[in-house]
């Protein structure tokens, strides 16, 4: 897997015709589609990332991949983490933090073996996502909210 991340951090294939190279429309469209398809799939799934290294922290990981808000749901002896993973350039308002906390809440209340956990929220981002008010808002609530900054090393 290392060596896999290792070829995708050096890989961006591209495509440019030579200078008097002849080659139709239809050609080179399906040329550039084919060289897209090859570039998608060389993408990291930051999910996936993110929760390898919390399996390599001897943390159980589930995927869960049935909410918009929660991403990962991560246990250590009597603690439950649920994390959402943002690696996109959206920025986290108060607006997101509620609604992450609601999805949350609703789990817990239809997996009420999961009341009986330490229960906390976490943001894995690839870089500083929050508004002001949000960060404010995590910084005054860190007994149930908190975020890491975890950015992709292809070098690990």
């Amino acid at each position: 897997m290392n060596l896999l991340r290792k070829l995708k951090s050096k890989l961006n294939i591209s495509f440019r015709l030579r200078e008097n190279a002849i080659i139709d429309k239809i050609e080179e469209r399906e040329i550039n589609k084919l060289v897209k398809i090859i570039n998608d799939s060389l993408e990291v799934d930051y999910n996936l990332y993110v929760a390898n290294i919390y399996r390599q922290k001897d943390y159980s990981v589930w995927e869960y991949n049935n909410s918009e808000y929660i991403n990962l749901i991560i246990k250590k002896s009597d603690n439950i983490i649920f994390i959402q993973c943002r690696d996109d350039n959206r920025h986290i308002d108060i607006y997101d933090i509620n609604m992450f906390k609601n999805e949350v809440d609703k789990f817990i209340r239809k997996n009420q073996i999961f009341q009986n956990y330490n229960i906390k929220l976490k943001y894995a981002i690839s870089s500083f996502l929050f508004k002001e008010s949000a960060y404010r808002y995590i910084k005054n609530n860190l007994k149930w909210i908190e975020y890491d900054i975890i950015k992709i090393n292809y070098y690990l």
